[in-house]
Parts: structure tokens; C-alpha cells; sequence
């Protein structure tokens, strides 16, 4: 099974709302490794290289060399083989069995174990409270 993994306009601090495609270095149909630079993006501030979030094909560029895009914006897609993933296990369950029982009480033990606290005062030139 496949799937499609988006790429995205990325961004590039927070008053950079738009950059401008300089130039895409993968053509559509081109086998992508992850990390592969996929393009050059400009903004007004600075230039910066877009690198693949996965490895697969490159099947769309839905923007292209020239073109702006917004932060945050899907800019083409890079498909993947799915993998095939058993479905996520429930929280606390355990492997090959029932689900653990999680209590949601706590039992604490009273018992009167505390250090006993010195109460003389810090200094002997400090009468306690209540002392004349």
C-alpha cells in the first residue's frame, strides 16, 4: 500500500509569511532518498534549502520555480511505500495477552515515621515563641 507524504512550505521565523521557489533540484517521477534536496526556497530574509521528510517518489510539484507559497502551504508529495503496521495497542495493554488493570486509586500508608523536628530556636540569643 501507498501512501502520500506532503511537502510543505517551510517556516522561516515568525514575521515570514511567503517565500519564492528559487529552484526544485528533483523532477516529478524521481526516486527520493530522505534528506535529499528537494529545492531552494528565497525568502526576504534569507535562502534555504528544503530537504525530503521521507524516501520514495516525487509525484506532484504543485508549485513550481518562481512560484510563491505561504508558510505552512503544500508545496508537492512525495510517495511512500506504507509499511504494514499492526494497529496501535491500547494503553497499558500487554503483549499477547489481556489488558492490564490500572487502578486509578492511590493507597497511601500512614504511618507516623516522620523525623521528629527540632523546635529549639535558631539562635540562643532568640527566645521561641510563647518563652519570656
Amino acid at each position: 500500500m501507498k501512501k502520500r507524504v506532503p511537502i510543505v512550505m517551510p517556516q522561516m521565523g515568525q514575521s515570514v509569511a511567503e517565500g519564492t521557489i528559487i529552484a526544485w533540484k528533483k523532477k516529478v517521477g524521481d526516486v527520493v532518498q530522505k534528506d535529499d534536496l528537494l529545492m531552494e526556497i528565497e525568502t526576504d530574509k534569507t535562502n534555504v534549502e528544503v530537504e525530503a521528510a521521507a524516501t520514495g517518489k516525487l509525484v506532484t510539484c504543485l508549485k513550481h520555480d518562481g512560484d510563491r507559497a505561504a508558510a505552512g502551504e503544500v508545496i508537492g508529495h512525495i510517495e511512500v511505500e506504507a509499511a504494514d503496521e499492526p494497529p496501535p495497542k491500547a494503553h497499558g495493554a500487554v503483549p499477547g495477552g489481556e489488558a492490564e488493570v490500572v487502578s486509578s486509586r492511590t493507597n497511601f500508608n500512614l504511618v507516623n515515621d516522620l523525623p521528629e523536628i527540632n523546635r529549639r530556636p535558631f539562635s540562643p540569643y532568640v527566645n521561641a515563641v510563647g518563652d519570656a
